[in-house]
């Protein structure tokens, strides 16, 4: 990637997990890396510069469809799908962990390992 008004700034796309990418800002090879959540770790500092919601993607049929907003609750009889939590075990417990206040225990998990873009072949993670 080239940006003319900077043409000292070297810019590497990476995509790997979260903490490869880590290890890579630890080791000296990316500075920065931008992730979801940094693991605790006294060797670097993660500093938050967005929030972003979480989005459920649902069938047009589900009653839940139509709203603006959902609760948890709206999910609570659904089958989840989510990444596996060796892929980010952030993202992961944090999604069970707001669901279990709410009395919600997801019937059936799946876990997923990988990533579909429209238009694209599966990648991995």
């Amino acid at each position: 990637m080239r940006l003319p008004l900077y043409p000292k700034l070297r810019i590497q796309l990476v995509s790997e997990f979260s903490s490869e990418l880590v290890r890579s800002v630890m080791a000296g090879q990316l500075n920065p890396a931008l992730v979801m959540t940094p693991p605790e770790n006294s060797q670097i500092t993660g500093v938050a510069f967005a929030q972003r919601p979480l989005y459920a993607a649902l069938p047009q049929t589900h009653a839940a469809a139509q709203k603006e907003h959902i609760a948890l609750q709206d999910l609570a009889r659904d089958g989840w799908i989510l990444l596996a939590r060796r892929v980010h075990p952030v993202v992961h417990d944090a999604i069970l962990d707001a669901a279990r206040p709410e009395g919600i225990a997801p019937h059936k998990i799946s876990a997923t390992f990988y990533a579909r873009s429209p238009g694209r072949q599966q990648t991995g993670l």
